[in-house]
């Protein structure tokens, strides 16, 4: 592999093989599996790290809401919470509608809709749980 890479990466990578030798595992296919583990595992703590960056904290109050219920929201209760990020927030979401609000939640996957019903995802909810686990559950701007 001749790809660009850095010493911080080069060093990571010597630790990972020091590590992968001490799991004693019994071949490639093994090898295989736990990298594509621990490569899924890394990535989803990576966009949970990004996401936890710049999620207003109306629209992680909105998730909260949602993680409470069994059964989701309408759109009328979406609206009623981007309202009240509006009157406390008014510089940054009065130029905008519900809709553009809820867009970074349905893009980040951690909202999905059916039948006119906004619910949390299974990665919405482990977002929630990832922000409790890293204790990131501050109080947010927006």
């Amino acid at each position: 592999m001749n790809l660009p890479m850095s010493t911080s990466a080069l060093e990571r990578e010597q630790v990972i093989k020091k590590q992968l030798q001490e799991f004693n595992l019994s071949g490639e296919k093994e090898q295989i599996s736990v990298l594509t583990r621990i490569l899924a595992t890394t990535r989803v703590e990576s966009e949970f790290s990004r996401i936890a960056h710049i999620i207003y904290g109306s629209q992680l109050e909105f998730l909260v809401h949602l993680s409470g219920k069994h059964s989701g929201a309408t759109m009328s209760v979406a609206s009623s919470f981007f309202e009240k990020a509006k009157e406390s927030f008014p510089d940054l979401h009065s130029p905008h509608a519900v809709d553009e609000w809820l867009k970074f939640l349905y893009d980040a996957g951690l909202i999905t809709e059916k039948e006119r019903v906004i619910d949390i995802t299974q990665f919405g909810t482990d977002f929630l749980k990832y922000l409790v686990d890293s204790r990131q559950t501050y109080q947010r701007y927006g």
